[in-house]
């Protein structure tokens, strides 16, 4: 909630409903906002994969599908504000005891294409063990530690980062500086080549391992890429051998140096 309204504001993104809200609430109206999104065709996309004939994908599209009324002819209101230039930080207070949290959240507007996106999956799998070897291993000072990165297709393209770690209260600058010194580096300098290595295997591994998930996120994805611009399984496994150290350090300067960020900051009252 504290990263909702610290990213965009409270006009256009409530992320939790009030508590009048809640108490408004009738069957009728969940009814009504079911059939609105359900019942008709309007911004509805259907993605099938596994063992099946594609005589049962049709009746399934002729018996549901099919039975929809279309829906009106929709409009398009780009609400997402642009990432903050600066630092916003917000702190959420937590009970006396309990560990502190620090989350770093990150953006970079960019066109998603295969290669960039395969970079950033060898990026996150380096940056999430470097983060954790400098914050859980070599300062023992914090039960979990790492950094993820995603993807935004719509309303515009781009990749997010979040890098997180809990701590103790007490060592909260300490671990801020320490976490902020490692992505700063990786911005600067890029990756070590042990690590691009290390990194680069993992992720092949991982791509060599094709699940019904990875099929349904390329079937979806076609609503907003090109065939030529899809990372399908086979084109993943062919970027992954061309992934070099250049590739991964203009996506971390990207990411980490050209931009503001967002901190929420969750601990107890000092």
């Amino acid at each position: 909630v504290a990263y909702n309204e610290a990213r965009f504001g409270r006009a256009w993104h409530q992320p939790t409903a009030s508590r009048r809200q809640l108490e408004s609430l009738t069957a009728e109206a969940l009814l009504s906002i079911y059939k609105d999104r359900l019942s008709k065709v309007d911004d509805m996309v259907v993605a099938i994969v596994g063992d099946i004939e594609a005589s049962e994908v049709e009746q399934f599209a002729r018996r549901y599908i099919g039975t929809l009324p279309k829906g009106g002819d929709d409009t398009f209101v780009d609400r997402r504000l642009p990432m903050p230039e600066e630092v916003v930080r917000r702190e959420v207070t937590v009970d006396a005891g309990e560990s502190a949290v620090i989350q770093l959240y990150y953006e970079a507007e960019m066109p998603i294409t295969p290669s960039v996106s395969v970079a950033a999956d060898v990026l996150k799998t380096a940056l999430n063990r470097r983060v954790f070897s400098a914050i859980r291993e070599g300062l023992g000072a914090s039960y979990t530690a790492g950094a993820g990165i995603s993807t935004t297709i719509s309303p515009r393209q781009g990749y997010n980062s979040t890098v997180y770690a809990t701590l103790d209260p007490d060592r909260f600058d300490e671990i801020y500086k320490a976490v902020l010194a490692v992505i700063d580096d990786v911005a600067t300098n890029g990756l070590k080549q042990e690590e691009l290595e290390q990194a680069t295997a993992i992720v092949a591994s991982d791509y060599s391992k094709v699940s019904n998930t990875d099929l349904i996120r390329t079937l979806l994805n076609r609503t907003y890429f090109h065939d030529n611009n899809l990372l399908t399984p086979k084109r993943r496994s062919d970027e992954i051998k061309r992934v070099n150290s250049a590739d991964i350090k203009q996506l971390a300067s990207a990411l980490y140096n050209e931009g503001g960020r967002i901190e929420i900051v969750r601990r107890p009252p000092q």
